[in-house]
C-alpha cells in the first residue's frame, strides 16, 4: 500500500508539472524562449521564468528518482546533476532551433520527438549519476531486459504516432486553405488550432512516457533497493518533502510568480458558451444547439489571442438530437438590423422547395423529413456514400442550381450515380473554369482553382 500510495504522489507531481508547462508557458519546456531572434517581448523576463520553472522541474525529477530509488539527498550531487541538464537542455533547444530553420514543415512535429529523447536521458542521468545505479540493472535479468525492450518499443510507438498524428493535422490545414479563401485572422486562427492539438497530444505524450519511465526505474531497482533497505532508512529530507500539500502549493506559487515576472504564453482565459433553444418539445421541428470554447493565451508581445476556438453544432429536431457538427473553422454569426429588430444569421436556411420541408446548416448538413414524416439530417461530407433518396436528390440539384460548390463537391459521386443527366454539364463547366456570376458570388469562400482542379477529376467519367 505504501508503495502504491508513492507510485501515485510520483505520477502526481509528474502531471502537476506538465499541468502548469500548459497553463504558463503554452507547452513549452524549453530554456531558450522562441522569440530570442524576433526579439518580440522582453526576452530576457521571459528567460528567467523559463529558468525558475526548469529548477523546479529538475529538482522534483531529482526528488521523484530519489523517491524511487530510496536514494539519500546529496547536495553537491544534486547540484551537479542540474548543472548538466541545463547544459543539455540548451543544447537540445540550439538543436530545437536548428531544425525549425532546416525542416521548416515538420519542425513542430520534431520538437515534441526531441523532448521525449531529452526526458528518457534526464531519468537516465538521474538514475546513473545521482543515485549511482548502474545501467546494467536495465538488463542484467530477464525481466529487466523484458521490461526496458517493451518500454522502449511503446516509447518509440508513442513518437510514431504523434508524428503522423500532426502531419493529418497540418495536411487538414493545408487542405482547407487549398480549398478556402481565407484571410489573415483565419489563417492565424486555423494555425493556432493546429498548433494547440499538436501541443496538447505531445503534453500527454510525455506525461506517459514520464510515468513509463518511472513503472521502468522502480521494476528494475527493485532487487536493488531491497538489498538497500535494511542498511539504511529513507532520508529525513526526502520524506519531508513527499507531501502533496507542499510541492502543490510551490508548483501553484510559481504559476502566480510566473505570471508577474513574465505573462507572455500564459493561459490568462477561458471562454464556453452555449447557444440554442433551452427547452425543446415534441413538434418544434429542426433547430440548432451550439456550444463553443476559446482559449486565450498572451503572445510575444503582451495582447491576448485565441489559441484555441471549437465549436460544437447539434441538430435536433423537437427534443431529439439528430446530427454532431464540429466544423473545421468555427462559422462566423452574422447580425442583421431590419427597423429596431436585430436578427442572427446562425447558419440554419431553409430551402425553399416545393411539398419539402428542407433546411440546411450553412453548407455542413441538410435535413428534411422523409416519406413517414421523421427528421432525417445528413452531413455533407456523407452524400457520397448514401444510398438513393429522391429527397436528397432534390435537395441536392437545387442547390447546386443556386451555385452552391460545397454541395456540388460533396453531391457529384451521388448525382452521377443516380442523376448523371443533370451533373454531367456542371462537370463540363466548372472543369473548363466557366463560372456564373451567381456561382461566384454565392460560393465565393472556396478558390476557382480548386473547382476547376475537381471538376476535371472527373471529365473522364462524363465522356
Amino acid at each position: 500500500m505504501k508503495k502504491i500510495s508513492s507510485y501515485l504522489l510520483q505520477a502526481g507531481i509528474i502531471i502537476s508539472l506538465e499541468i502548469v508547462s500548459f497553463i504558463c508557458f503554452g507547452c513549452n519546456h524549453h530554456l531558450i524562449p522562441n522569440s530570442i531572434f524576433s526579439g518580440a517581448g522582453n526576452v530576457i523576463s521571459q528567460l528567467i521564468a523559463n529558468t525558475l520553472y526548469l529548477l523546479i522541474y529538475f529538482f522534483l525529477y531529482l526528488y521523484i528518482i530519489s523517491l524511487t530509488t530510496q536514494t539519500y539527498y546529496n547536495k553537491n550531487k544534486a547540484i551537479k546533476s542540474i548543472a548538466i541538464l541545463f547544459v543539455t537542455r540548451i543544447a537540445f533547444d540550439a538543436l530545437n532551433l536548428w531544425l525549425s530553420i532546416l525542416i521548416v514543415d515538420k519542425a513542430f512535429a520534431l520538437s515534441y520527438i526531441l523532448e521525449s529523447i531529452f526526458l528518457i536521458f534526464m531519468y537516465f542521468l538521474l538514475v546513473k549519476y545521482y543515485s549511482e545505479i548502474p545501467f546494467k540493472n536495465f538488463i542484467s535479468t530477464k525481466k529487466s531486459l523484458i521490461c526496458s525492450i517493451a518500454t522502449s518499443l511503446i516509447i518509440v510507438v508513442l513518437n510514431i504516432l504523434y508524428y503522423f498524428s500532426c502531419l493529418d493535422e497540418y495536411d487538414k490545414l493545408i487542405s482547407y486553405i487549398a480549398k478556402y479563401n481565407t484571410t489573415a485572422e483565419e489563417m492565424n486562427g486555423l494555425s493556432n488550432n493546429a498548433d494547440f492539438i499538436c501541443d496538447i497530444r505531445g503534453l500527454c505524450m510525455l506525461t506517459i512516457i514520464s510515468i513509463l519511465m518511472l513503472i521502468l526505474t522502480a521494476l528494475v531497482t527493485s532487487q536493488f533497493i531491497k538489498a538497500k533497505k535494511n542498511k539504511s532508512r529513507y532520508n529525513i529530507f526526502v520524506r519531508a518533502f513527499a507531501t502533496i500539500c507542499i510541492i502543490t502549493t510551490a508548483i501553484a506559487m510559481f504559476a502566480i510568480l510566473k505570471t508577474l515576472i513574465s505573462p507572455t504564453y500564459t493561459l490568462c482565459n477561458i471562454k464556453s458558451g452555449y447557444d440554442g433553444p433551452q427547452y425543446l418539445t415534441e413538434n418544434s421541428g429542426f433547430d440548432l444547439q451550439t456550444y463553443d470554447l476559446r482559449l486565450i493565451q498572451i503572445n510575444e508581445v503582451g495582447e491576448e489571442v485565441n489559441i484555441y476556438n471549437q465549436e460544437k453544432h447539434d441538430i435536433v429536431y423537437g427534443n431529439k438530437k439528430l446530427l454532431t457538427i464540429k466544423p473545421y473553422y468555427p462559422i462566423e454569426i452574422v447580425s442583421t438590423i431590419s427597423g429596431n429588430q436585430l436578427s442572427l444569421n446562425t447558419g440554419m436556411y431553409n430551402i425553399d422547395i416545393e411539398s419539402i420541408e428542407a433546411e440546411r446548416f450553412c453548407t455542413h448538413a441538410i435535413m428534411y423529413e422523409n416519406k413517414n414524416n421523421e427528421p432525417v439530417a445528413i452531413l455533407t461530407e456523407n452524400i457520397p456514400g448514401i444510398e438513393k433518396d429522391d429527397t436528397v436528390t432534390i435537395i441536392l440539384e437545387k442547390l447546386i442550381s443556386e451555385g452552391y460548390w460545397d454541395y456540388f463537391e460533396y453531391g457529384c459521386d451521388y448525382l452521377l450515380k443516380y442523376d448523371p443527366e443533370f451533373i454531367k454539364p456542371y462537370i463540363e463547366r466548372y472543369a473548363k473554369g466557366e463560372f456564373t456570376e451567381t456561382e461566384l458570388e454565392i460560393s465565393n469562400n472556396i478558390k476557382t482553382e480548386y473547382m476547376i482542379s475537381f471538376a476535371q477529376k472527373y471529365t473522364s467519367t462524363v465522356n
